[in-house]
């Protein structure tokens, strides 16, 4: 039930309180949630049809942000019978070349991806023919570039490094580590963060294989898991990962490092045809790793960019609606995309926009640090209207009308 002043359609003043509920949520290297909050008048989906050119699989997860990297991709009629090659369409800039063009398998293609300007965080990659587009395959920007999984006989390998990876159905995959007393790494697995369903935890033994700490995904959100030490000695130490669900082929990236990969971008999103200094940070780092000026040009899609700082997702918004901060006013007009972050469990943000009769609100909520989980409360003057729980579903939303 909405106030309203006449019988026709005038303004009419809504009260938006928001209430997360992020003491069971919040990890203790993620002590602030960032959110976007996206408020429009309409709805669309895009509609869906079958696709003759298909994506499922590729042997790499991640691309080097300078330098060539070559990959095999798998999938369904990425050959037609005379031999023409589907292209690709990369969201960065990039050229392709086909590096086995006079191989027979239609189902799997060889491409040479390099970069024409330094790539950063995720990219896409689709492949296109004249008749259909192909299903979105998500790769990892990372430096050094990845390497081969190290046999029992290979000498340990030495932080930073990476491996691309697929889970294995009942078993697992243990890397030999050397680290320097004192030195503190960050291990990680990134999988749901380019796409891949992987339920990764990670394990660290000493050198005589007896369990030291371990990492899961987050019960709750999801979201990949981190695995933070000191080293107690110098010497070898092993890291186990395996899928807790015991599913096979699932990609990942394994990265170890100083520092983590979970960047924070302040503000996290700017209007298409604007320009705004972005800062980089992440949980290691409180220290600024970067401060950008970035222009997102009008003939850049919607959705989410990356600063191309190393091997740091450091992620934005490029947004279709005007963008604006907690602090920008009492009342907010829509449609508008409102960046704010949650400190603490208990905190409540509100939020007051006009709404006219007869329209269809819908409100969703993105969060940089992960999905979105909380509650949001719709109020008319003192009187709540609605009351919507946010879960895990990245396309959870509350319309009213």
């Amino acid at each position: 039930m909405i106030w309203y002043t006449t019988a026709q359609q005038s303004a009419a003043s809504l009260i938006l309180h928001f209430k997360f509920r992020f003491g069971w949520v919040a990890k203790p290297d993620l002590p602030v949630w960032a959110y976007l909050c996206l408020l429009t008048v309409a709805f669309s989906a895009m509609p869906h049809s079958g696709l003759a050119v298909e994506l499922r699989d590729s042997d790499q997860v991640s691309l080097h942000p300078t330098a060539p990297t070559e990959i095999t991709l798998i999938g369904q009629n990425l050959r037609s019978d005379s031999g023409q090659v589907a292209d690709l369409w990369c969201s960065s800039p990039v050229t392709v070349e086909v590096l086995d063009p006079e191989n027979k398998d239609r189902n799997r293609v060889r491409y040479r991806v390099t970069p024409t300007k330094p790539l950063g965080g995720v990219i896409t990659i689709r492949a296109y023919t004249a008749d259909s587009v192909s299903q979105a395959l998500f790769f990892f920007i990372t430096s050094p570039a990845s390497q081969d999984i190290p046999s029992e006989s290979d000498p340990p390998l030495a932080p930073p490094f990476g491996i691309d990876l697929k889970s294995k159905g009942n078993g697992d995959t243990t890397i030999r580590l050397e680290c320097v007393k004192g030195e503190t790494l960050f291990a990680e697995i990134i999988g749901s963060r380019i796409g891949s369903p992987v339920d990764g935890v990670l394990t660290l033994a000493d050198e005589n294989k007896r369990e030291l700490t371990f990492a899961d995904d987050h019960p709750l959100t999801g979201s990949d898991p981190i695995l933070q030490w000191t080293a107690e000695y110098t010497g070898i130490y092993h890291l186990t990962i395996k899928d807790v669900e015991y599913r096979g082929g699932l990609r990942m990236h394994l990265r170890v490092s100083e520092k983590t990969t979970v960047g924070r971008t302040i503000p996290p999103a700017i209007r298409r045809g604007e320009t705004k200094r972005l800062r980089a940070t992440t949980a290691s780092h409180s220290e600024p790793l970067c401060e950008q000026v970035v222009h997102i040009g009008m003939g850049q899609a919607p959705g989410l960019g990356y600063l191309p700082q190393s091997s740091t997702l450091s992620p934005f918004l490029k947004s279709d609606q005007p963008v604006y901060n907690e602090t920008d006013g009492a009342r907010l007009p829509i449609p508008a995309l409102l960046c704010g972050k949650i400190e603490s469990g208990e905190e409540v943000d509100n939020v007051t926009f006009d709404a006219i009769q007869g329209e269809t609100l819908t409100i969703k909520f993105l969060s940089t640090d992960g999905p979105f989980v909380g509650d949001l409360r719709l109020f008319r003057k003192d009187q709540k209207v609605r009351d919507h729980h946010f879960g895990r579903d990245p396309n959870n939303s509350l319309k009213y009308k």
